[in-house]
């Protein structure tokens, strides 16, 4: 049954691979990002099993705007196919998160450099999408903190406070945070900063317990907390949570397997 006839809604997360995309997957073409700076600390998912990530080809200035008028496609298309908004992924070392940081965006002019430059694809896709679904329809997803696909930057807090501030600024419906980092590198406290630039619905995530989740919302730190890969494991997450029964943990042996193993055969609760 679809989620919106039990009261609920579904937003497509609209992104671009960029330098985490292979060729193998893209037709032979190279992949792309602000710089030619390839992902060095892990390997990829083929067709023909894991990969080295490749480096990828620099962007030129002029090809940015083919690059927004795709996520500006994608966002006609996902109002065309029904869904109730998207969200505009900004996170996890993809192609907008890339240019947002400094360890990836090593480019000089409108698109790199300060904070405002390397900021300035991911507004714009921001207001493409705003234009296609009003802004009380758009979200954005942002990791300032996490260190997957080889991403760093030197100032997360000014960064997040920045993009925050400009969110804010065109009312987006909410800001998608990613308050830390998988592998425990890069520690700051980026909450503070984007609820202090940003009005709106602030959603958090990463690491969270449901006790801690209840009391972030309570202090009003958060509008909400977003669980990811425990709903993988768990199908049943709302009632779990609800009669406090601990919570089941993926199997990554099979994440990014082609069968159901993993995915759709984790057992729901008795009743």
């Amino acid at each position: 049954m679809r989620c919106t006839q039990k009261g609920g809604r579904i937003v497509s997360q609209l992104w671009h691979g960029g330098r985490a995309c292979h060729s193998l997957l893209n037709n032979g073409a190279q992949p792309v990002a602000p710089s030619p700076l390839r992902i060095e600390n892990d390997e990829t998912h083929t067709p023909l099993g894991k990969k080295p990530y490749e480096v990828p080809r620099e962007l030129r200035d002029d090809e940015l705007p083919g690059i927004v008028a795709g996520f500006k496609r994608a966002a006609e298309n996902a109002k065309a196919a029904g869904f109730d908004g998207v969200e505009i992924h900004g996170a996890n070392g993809y192609l907008l998160d890339e240019f947002l940081r400094d360890g990836s965006n090593r480019r000089s002019g409108p698109y790199g450099g300060p904070i405002e430059n390397r900021a300035r694809l991911l507004l714009e896709v921001t207001d493409v999408a705003i234009e296609v679904w009003g802004a009380d329809r758009v979200g954005v997803r942002i990791s300032p903190l996490n260190s997957y696909n080889f991403m760093q930057d030197s100032d997360p807090v000014a960064l997040t406070r920045y993009v925050a501030e400009q969110l804010d600024r065109r009312g987006v419906a909410f800001l998608d945070l990613m308050r830390g980092d998988f592998y425990g590198v890069q520690k700051a406290d980026v909450v503070s900063a984007a609820r202090g630039a940003f009005k709106g619905a602030l959603l958090v995530g990463m690491g969270f317990t449901p006790d801690e989740a209840d009391q972030t919302v309570a202090n009003g730190r958060a509008a909400a907390i977003v669980f990811g890969h425990h709903y993988v494991s768990n199908p049943d997450l709302v009632e779990r949570v609800r009669r406090g029964v601990p919570l089941v943990e993926p199997n990554p042996q099979t994440l990014y397997t082609q069968s159901a193993e993993g995915y759709t055969d984790y057992p729901m609760l008795a009743d």
